[in-house]
């Protein structure tokens, strides 16, 4: 795999490139963090999977004692960076993301970090591909998004 990328958001992530796909592994606080997740992703793929890129692989591993989430998921091309979405891009994203947020909370769960990298922008609406911005619904959390 090639050098991580890292990153520090609503967990700290660790991001490698290899063979078509990225890696992702993202510290939590506890194994309750990862349900919460997997949870999400079940929810969104029920109700919009259009919207959300599912991983081709996840699981919880503990690694130097802190739990952590690991998943691939498929490269998606082209990339467009989010400088470059339009104002009409902006809206329909913003209107995906709000739908897949409604759809979490009516299940007890958020998302955090709510922003344009965490979709990719080449297809209408955007597609969901930040997994690791779901966690449970608290007063934290929902001030987060």
């Amino acid at each position: 795999m090639n050098n991580p990328i890292n990153k520090l958001g609503s967990s700290a992530s660790n991001i490698f490139y290899q063979d078509g796909s990225y890696k992702k592994l993202s510290k939590l606080k506890n194994k309750s963090e990862y349900d919460a997740i997997v949870k999400g992703i079940e929810i969104l793929e029920k109700y919009s999977n259009e919207n959300i890129q599912m991983p081709k692989s996840i699981k919880y591993e503990e690694i130097d004692d802190f739990p952590h989430i690991i998943y691939e998921q498929d490269s998606l091309e082209p990339w467009i960076s989010p400088e470059w979405i339009t104002g009409l891009q902006l809206h329909s994203l913003g209107m995906t993301l709000l739908k897949q947020q409604q759809k979490l909370i009516e299940n007890g769960l958020c998302f955090v970090d709510a922003r344009p990298e965490n979709y990719w922008l080449a297809v209408q609406n955007g597609r969901l591909i930040d997994l690791a911005s779901i966690k449970t619904l608290n007063n934290q959390n929902l001030l987060s998004f």
